[in-house]
């Protein structure tokens, strides 16, 4: 009867531990996969492109956001101000130093107003552990 009980309790225990070690494991893979830094669109209509700009902690120490517009659309207006602006091939860049976690929006006006209807962006950036990100910015 007493080792029927001991195996019991030493079972219980093992199967506690087992359950315990695999909630771990999940929540540290949870963890470890989180974007430090994720790009979105807000809003794409009429002139106007707004994103916005999630960055997790630890943050990454620099940023680079590339938006494409279409080649020769005339670009009115960026805030914050890009880094670079070629209207002929359609691609703004900014470049985010020394980033602290929190949101950034990212707004930008443009012309002709159809030229919003066919943007897409990439946000790339260096893992706090090495190596590089790039991602495109849901829409």
């Amino acid at each position: 009867m007493f080792v029927k009980r001991l195996r019991s309790s030493a079972l219980k225990t093992l199967l506690l531990l087992s359950l315990l070690s695999c909630f771990i494991t999940a929540i540290t893979a949870t963890i470890s996969s989180a974007e430090p830094a994720t790009g979105r669109y807000i809003s794409v209509s009429g002139d106007t492109i707004k994103l916005q700009l999630t960055i997790a902690s630890p943050a990454p120490q620099n940023l680079i956001l590339e938006q494409y517009v279409p080649p020769g659309t005339q670009i009115l207006s960026t805030s914050p101000k890009a880094r670079k602006i070629n209207s002929k091939s359609g691609v703004v860049k900014w470049l985010f130093k020394g980033v602290s976690p929190g949101v950034t929006i990212v707004t930008m006006q443009v012309s002709p107003a159809s030229a919003t209807q066919a943007v897409n962006g990439i946000l790339r950036y260096r893992l706090p552990g090495g190596g590089m990100s790039e991602q495109r910015l849901a829409r």
